[in-house]
């Protein structure tokens, strides 16, 4: 006769079970115990355990709310659950059951030390700091608290605090390799360089491992400020690091250590040129643009990245492809973009994707998308248009799986974003590369063939250069391509409901925060000094990037309450809002593009002041396109006195409005029809040269359409 199973017969065979290895087991003799109580939280915690072993975070948390009640009797049950909560995504739930746990033990380490770190990913600095704090103080001797400590403190950037605490732990828990690493790392992002390259010239086999445990960690965390390793590249050293951190906090307009960055540089650029081994510095090369660099510097930055990357030993050499002609004659395009988890961009080349004469050309995408939907494949696909996800292959087999495409021509549209991977044009994956939209003046010849500019970003002398860089085909209007579908039935807003004064002199800044550079800064606090009425709007930058851009404010001697900021809203509402504003003032050192060209679009007026280089000419291509040539200045003191004189002079503003928004023809900016024409031009000519096997050239692409006289 079977004896029916009691529950801590089931319970002990279930521990058994999992010490075994044997996890469906024993998770079937768990659930068996819960069975004979759905309530009871030590049976619910064990099958949690083990589902979250499963990864079935879902589920562990679902079996957990089963027992609710009693878990948030003690503080040890209601953490658990909002362990499982946290797993499952529940934020909030997870953040109210942290609470309940401390209302019951307000000592209590586990929910102090995971509410300091859902603190700290949400930005809460102080927060999680005075958490962690409080953990130290209890368990002093615990190293992983140490840890997580220090951790944060280089999250929020207190990097003399990090040192301390790293000073702090090995005296409680003695030198251990997390601290040591710890150490060095603190001392690079410091920027004390010099004790830092000893102390990882000083690291040993378990040092290697535990930093690169850390980069990974580290680069996967909010706020990230570094790269993740590679198994093909070598660890960043304390330099390299030192300029990731600088920046990520460029990101979020802290400028503390741009000067020591911008020395950083320069002398590594230096030593490469005196010991001729080069560095992968990729980063850089487009960072670079918005410090006071040369534009040699820049330029010697990007060739010498451009041969380590050409060289890098895990780039198997593949024979260069070669320009046929299809069944159907077309010229076949390959576009490597951006995430088409933006929607706006995704629009945006679907509607360049449908303006194109289909008849002439065909086009592959090939997208990064992490997480692809495949209704935007299908949306693409009734444009004739097959979308390639390559995200979750390697370099070599995203290359070989777009040269089985069999391009004419690969375009780079992903150029210095996040999802751009240089590594492919570097394995030739069609016989035509094209960068699109780069940002230097000067390209290297390799591994593109061409690069795209305009008669303003690269003027008269300077296509001459194609001898020794890289040919560039120049646009007669602008080599900015606005493609965006045009907003329908803007809602109307007041400024009253923006946070807005009726009579102040609204100047609105679109660009991304990582693009406002002191620079720029300094001179709109020269305006806001000039004029009273003024002042500074900006987009919904993230509450680290207004707290110091407020701070700068106050330096500069301007009060804080004229530096104010957009909310997040939608695309169409964002739109309906900056056209409120009085003028759109561009930074200086890097051009805002798409910002300038959302705010034009919406009859706002602008003004630019064009550098030397592309990335900073780009606003004046734009608005020389937009029929506002007169509002592109070359000095800083013409872009103070074009401002202060727009702000005293409501007429000409009207009259820039109504140039933007009562043109009987399409302005050159928005004709996308005819912009397009010219992008077709150029490919063809591209093509037709490379069937003759003659070399790139530089070459005008003519215009396609009419250019309008200026207002003032």
């Amino acid at each position: 006769m079977n004896l029916p199973i009691s529950y801590q017969q089931l319970m002990d065979q279930g521990a058994e079970m999992h010490s075994n290895g044997q996890i469906d087991l024993a998770l079937l003799a768990f659930e068996q115990a819960l069975a004979l109580d759905p309530t009871d939280p030590n049976s619910a915690s064990a099958c949690a355990t083990l589902l979250s072993e499963l990864g079935r975070p879902n589920a562990a948390y679902l079996v957990l709310q089963g027992a609710c009640a009693k878990l948030m009797t003690y503080p040890d049950g209601a953490a658990n659950l909002a362990i499982a909560a946290e797993n499952s995504g529940a934020v909030d739930d997870a953040i109210a059951c942290y609470r309940a746990a401390l209302h019951l033990d307000p000592n209590h380490v586990r929910s102090l030390n995971n509410m300091a770190i859902i603190d700290a990913s949400q930005g809460r600095w102080s927060f999680s700091i005075e958490k962690l704090q409080r953990c130290i103080e209890l368990l002093p001797n615990e190293i992983w608290l140490h840890i997580n400590m220090i951790d944060t403190l280089v999250g929020a950037r207190l990097f003399d605090r990090a040192l301390q605490q790293v000073g702090c732990a090995i005296t409680h828990c003695g030198p251990v390799s997390a601290f040591t690493v710890r150490r060095a790392v603190v001392l690079a992002l410091n920027g004390t360089l010099l004790a830092a390259s000893r102390a990882f010239e000083e690291f040993g086999v378990e040092d290697v491992q535990t930093y690169r445990a850390w980069l990974l960690a580290s680069s996967r965390g909010v706020g990230t400020m570094v790269r993740p390793p590679s198994a093909s590249h070598a660890l960043p050293d304390a330099r390299t690091l030192f300029l990731q951190q600088v920046f990520s906090a460029m990101q979020v307009c802290d400028w503390s250590m741009q000067a020591l960055a911008t020395q950083v540089i320069a002398e590594m650029i230096v030593e490469m040129e005196q010991t001729g081994v080069e560095l992968d510095l990729r980063e850089a090369q487009f960072y670079a643009l918005l410090l006071p660099t040369t534009e040699a510097q820049q330029t010697s930055l990007r060739l010498a990245t451009g041969r380590v990357i050409q060289h890098l030993e895990d780039l198997v050499k593949l024979p260069a492809p070669k320009l046929t002609v299809s069944a159907d004659a077309r010229i076949h395009v390959g576009i490597s973009c951006e995430s088409l988890a933006d929607v706006r961009y995704a629009a945006a080349l679907r509607n360049q994707i449908r303006l194109h004469d289909a008849g002439r050309f065909r086009f592959t995408v090939y997208s990064p998308t992490l997480q692809p939907r495949l209704v935007e494949h299908d949306l693409f696909a009734k444009l004739g248009a097959t979308v390639v996800e390559i995200a979750h292959m390697t370099d070599m087999e995203a290359a070989l799986r777009i040269r089985l495409d069999r391009l004419d021509i690969w375009m780079d549209t992903a150029f210095y974003t996040p999802w751009c991977r240089p590594e492919l044009p570097a394995l030739r994956v069609a016989p035509i590369q094209i960068r699109q939209q780069t940002w230097q003046r000067i390209c290297p010849p390799f591994p593109c063939e061409y690069a795209i500019g305009d008669h303003f970003t690269h003027p008269s002398g300077t296509t001459g250069l194609s001898s020794q860089f890289g040919a560039i085909v120049r646009f007669a209007q602008t080599c900015w391509l606005s493609t965006d579908p045009p907003v329908e039935d803007p809602k109307l807003v007041t400024r009253e409901e923006v946070g807005l004064a009726p009579e102040a002199f609204v100047m609105y800044c679109g660009s991304h925060a990582l693009m406002v550079d002191p620079h720029s800064f300094e001179v709109w606090m020269v305006i806001l000094k000039a004029e009273q009425r003024a002042v500074l709007w900006f987009p919904g930058y993230s509450a680290a990037a207004r707290q110091n851009l407020r701070r700068e404010a106050a330096t500069a001697g301007v009060d804080t309450d004229r530096i104010i900021f957009c909310d997040r809203v939608s695309r169409d509402e964002h739109l309906s809002r900056i056209a409120l504003a009085d003028l759109f003032v561009d930074t200086l050192r890097f051009s805002a593009n798409q910002g300038l060209v959302d705010a034009l679009q919406v009859g706002l007026p602008a003004i630019t002041c064009a550098g030397a280089n592309m990335a900073s000419r780009l606003g004046g291509s734009i608005l020389t396109a937009a029929g506002l040539s007169d509002c592109v200045v070359n000095m800083t003191s013409e872009y103070v006195e074009t401002a202060l004189m727009l702000a005293n002079s409501p007429e000409k503003l009207r009259a820039l409005r109504a140039k933007l928004k009562g043109a009987v023809k399409p302005i050159p900016l928005f004709d996308s029809s005819a912009r397009l024409r010219e992008w077709e031009y150029a490919w063809t000519r591209m093509v037709e040269q490379g069937r003759k096997n003659l070399p790139p050239v530089s070459f005008d692409v003519p215009d396609m359409g009419t250019r309008y006289p200026d207002v003032f």
